[in-house]
């Protein structure tokens, strides 16, 4: 692969509130004549690493992202003089919890290769409720909208790391949808420390629904102030 595959991360945004997803488009580039299959890894994300030098707390390096239960195949094919671009939400691999400037590193790694990308800044501003709020309810929209389950998947995705009480309204929203959906609902509760988002995790874990019930009670158990629901 190395030498004939390119590869190049660049966040949608490079400056981000507190709390906001971190998405980064990497464009994977077959600079060859003859088509290239690549294994992106479990879920399409699997064979990426990344490396972050952080504001506070120095330098993470080849962190992985490991996904658990059901996931898609990794393999892609990419025709000759061609690229094909991944939408990565990097919540997967590391928090950004703190305010100030990251240095991220992307890589792709196949087998005993890696194929490194140019390296990329994300100013992650002080906490700004109105951005996080419009973000919340972009992302919502697009979750609940039909048609692209791959695109509505991702989105649901990213606003469940949206770790801040503005995002409660709407990963509520988000709960009412549907069974995957209500299942990323709430991982998005879980990762809130707030009184409203353990609010509705008491009420998920009354559902009819005895997988959403039980997930709600164990998320209860792990959550901050949380109750033992059984």
């Amino acid at each position: 692969m190395t030498g004939s595959i390119e590869l190049d991360c660049r966040p949608t945004s490079a400056r981000v509130s507190l709390n906001e997803p971190v998405v980064v488009d990497c464009t994977i580039a077959n600079r060859t004549g003859v088509a290239r299959r690549i294994d992106l890894g479990a879920d399409r994300v699997g064979a990426f690493v990344i490396s972050i030098e952080a504001p506070i707390g120095g330098a993470a390096g080849d962190l992985r992202c490991e996904p658990g239960g059901f996931v898609q195949s990794g393999n892609i094919e990419i025709p000759p003089h061609s690229a094909s671009v991944e939408r990565l939400l990097l919540q997967r691999w590391y928090r950004f919890a703190v305010e100030g400037r990251y240095t991220v590193r992307l890589a792709l790694i196949e087998g005993s290769t890696r194929v490194s990308a140019p390296a990329f800044e994300v100013n992650v501003l002080p906490r700004d409720p109105a951005r996080l709020r419009e973000v919340a309810e972009s992302l919502a929209t697009v979750a609940m909208s039909h048609g692209d389950a791959e695109r509505s998947g991702k989105a649901a995705e990213a606003l469940s790391c949206i770790a801040d009480p503005v995002a409660v309204p709407y990963l509520v929203q988000l709960a009412a949808h549907g069974h995957a959906s209500t299942v990323q609902a709430i991982e998005g509760l879980t990762r809130i420390d707030d009184d409203s988002a353990r609010a509705q995790l008491q009420v998920l874990a009354a559902d009819r629904n005895q997988e959403i019930a039980a997930l709600a009670r164990r998320a209860l158990r792990g959550a901050p102030g949380g109750t033992v629901m059984d």
